[in-house]
């Protein structure tokens, strides 16, 4: 009598293969709109991985929004309205965060994440409720972001790369750090002796944000 061994151990190896294809798919509907956190930012295409300053660069702005799965709006949105502050220090140095980030004024068009001015206010106005991520922030301004570092500034053995939110270290992803209303965002890269001493834990806003 033959054996239905090999049969049986092909029928398994199909079946296994099929419940694997299904969970890596239900992983991937988790995941914040336009990002995929083993790849992280760098594979955008034309990002910025070069010392500060860093321009607000619009020239590949809707290239970058596709690769994001954001939208390329003619005027912001109304239906989600929140705002975020973003402090970056370098080497113990604070640097500006640029205006007009997420904006092509020459092509008319704007990103649901953008900025209007050099305060580090984060303006998120979307025509959709979503999570919207501090890695697509920085996919939206053109600059390379991820665990380990933010343009040429990588964290090695004398330096680190640590983002704080609300004055709280945070020990996910950044890339996935969710933009909710009202965050302190801290971008802090260095050695432990050019790191700010204190670390805000609050931005304000005032009244009309």
């Amino acid at each position: 009598m033959q054996s239905n061994k090999p049969a049986v151990f092909l029928l398994l190896s199909v079946v296994g293969v099929v419940f694997f294809v299904l969970a890596m798919g239900q992983i991937g509907e988790n995941k914040p709109k336009g990002l995929d956190a083993s790849l992280g930012m760098v594979e955008l295409g034309v990002l910025n991985e070069g010392y500060y300053p860093w321009e607000a660069e619009a020239k590949s702005l809707k290239k970058r929004l596709q690769d994001l799965s954001l939208p390329a709006l003619t005027e912001e949105g109304t239906v989600l309205h929140t705002h975020q502050h973003l402090d970056i220090y370098i080497n113990g140095e604070k640097i500006d965060v640029p205006s007009d980030i997420g904006i092509n004024k020459e092509e008319g068009f704007i990103s649901p994440i953008h900025t209007h001015d050099l305060s580090g206010v984060i303006h998120v106005e979307s025509p959709t409720v979503e999570d919207f991520t501090l890695g697509q922030f920085f996919g939206v301004w053109g600059v390379r972001f991820n665990k380990d570092c933010i343009g040429a500034y990588c964290a090695g053995p004398d330096n680190s790369l640590k983002v704080y939110v609300n004055g709280e270290e945070s020990k996910i992803d950044p890339d996935l750090i969710v933009l909710a209303p009202y965050q302190e965002i801290v971008i802090v890269y260095g050695s432990r002796t050019n790191t700010p001493s204190a670390i805000p834990a609050s931005y304000d806003f005032g009244p009309n944000l």
